[in-house]
Order: C-alpha cells, then sequence, then structure tokens
C-alpha cells in the first residue's frame, strides 16, 4: 500500500506563489476587475483555498518572512472582495514584517496599495511607503509606484504632484483608464474617488484640481 506523501513547506509556498498573478490581476487592486458573481464566486473560492494553505505555514514556520508576507497580501486582496477583517489583519502583519526586515521592499509595497485603496487620511502614509519602497529597489523601476504615488497625491489634493507621476506611469505603461483619469486632472475636472475603510465602509470623495 502506497501513502501520499504530505507536501513541504516549500512545495506549498510555491503553491501559494503560483497562485498570485491570478489574483494580482483580477483583486491586486481596486475597484477589482471581477466580471460578475459568478466569477467573484470563483475569485473568493481561490482566494479561501489559498489562505488556508498560508495560514497553515504560518502554523508550522511562524519566523518565516515569506510566509507571513505571503498571508498579508492575500489578506490586502481579500479586502478587495469584502472579507471581513481582512484589511485589518493585513496590516498587522506588513507591520510586523517591516518592524523587523525595514528593508523588505515587498512589504512597503503591500502595505502602500492597501492604504491606497481605503481612505483618504491614509493617503499621506502610503505616499511615504511608496516614496521608502523607490528608494528600495533603485536603480531599478517599478511601474505600480509611480501608479500608486499618482493615487496617494491625489487623495491629498496634491495635483500637480498626482498628474506627475501618472505621467511618469504612462510614458512606460500605456493604459486608458490612468490616461483618462490624467486628461480629467489637467482639464481641472471634479472626480470622484471610490475608497474603502479598513473594516470594508466605502465612500466616495470628491476631488478637485
Amino acid at each position: 500500500m502506497f501513502f501520499r506523501k504530505k507536501p513541504q513547506f516549500d512545495e506549498l509556498l510555491k503553491q501559494i506563489q503560483a497562485e498570485f498573478p491570478y489574483f494580482n490581476h483580477l483583486i491586486g487592486g481596486w475597484p477589482t476587475r471581477i466580471q460578475g458573481s459568478s466569477e467573484l464566486q470563483e475569485v473568493l473560492k481561490r482566494w479561501t483555498k489559498t489562505l488556508k494553505i498560508a495560514q497553515s505555514l504560518i502554523k508550522e514556520r511562524p519566523d518565516s518572512v515569506e510566509a507571513k508576507y505571503l498571508l498579508a497580501d492575500l489578506l490586502r486582496m481579500g479586502h478587495n472582495i469584502d472579507v471581513a477583517g481582512a484589511a485589518q489583519a493585513s496590516q498587522t502583519l506588513l507591520k510586523e514584517i517591516i518592524q523587523s526586515n525595514p528593508n523588505h521592499f515587498k512589504a512597503h509595497m503591500s502595505l502602500a496599495s492597501l492604504y491606497i485603496s481605503v481612505n483618504p487620511p491614509l493617503a499621506s502614509r502610503a505616499e511615504q511607503l511608496f516614496l521608502k519602497a523607490k528608494d528600495l529597489i533603485a536603480p531599478k523601476i517599478h511601474l505600480d509606484i509611480f501608479q500608486g504615488l499618482g493615487f496617494a497625491c491625489l487623495y491629498q489634493n496634491k495635483i500637480p504632484d498626482a498628474i506627475s507621476y501618472f505621467e511618469s506611469y504612462l510614458r512606460l505603461h500605456s493604459e486608458p483608464d490612468i490616461q483618462q483619469l490624467l486628461d480629467g486632472l489637467k482639464s481641472g475636472k471634479q472626480l470622484t474617488v471610490v475608497t474603502q475603510d479598513l473594516s470594508g465602509k466605502r465612500t466616495l470623495t470628491p476631488h478637485e484640481s
């Protein structure tokens, strides 16, 4: 009789990492790219399964920074599909990682992205985190930093800075939604920004240039 070998820690870690391109594409930002309730249910099913694996790895190796980061970022994305308590749990884990690993680029990016998807008062902190991430990765360039800084400045009504960052982003990557946003900012159009607070409550905040 043959018994199936229990997956090892590294194998399960790779399994979680393999799911991230799928999650990042659909729920990595706010608003999400989910089309319809059936796709939402499929995403939620896969997200829940992956989350349970990540939680099991943390129990097995509480000191694994990579496992903790993957769990934290999964929770961040869970906030974007209205999973109760996901934002607070993600924030706690990411702060722990940054406190013990001040140069952890991904944790800075993830916490900044979490803050940029919630209420505007956190935009100033998000800007600081994105700028720190920018310094950590230099001289390399990460597109999401420019986009994130653009939104962080927009939410603080720092319109000239927001325009500059969005222009930097678009010089490197064409994206119609960002181009439309940039055109609106340049024309002085009033914009309505949809955000969520850490508890999941959605708010509409008008911004004027």
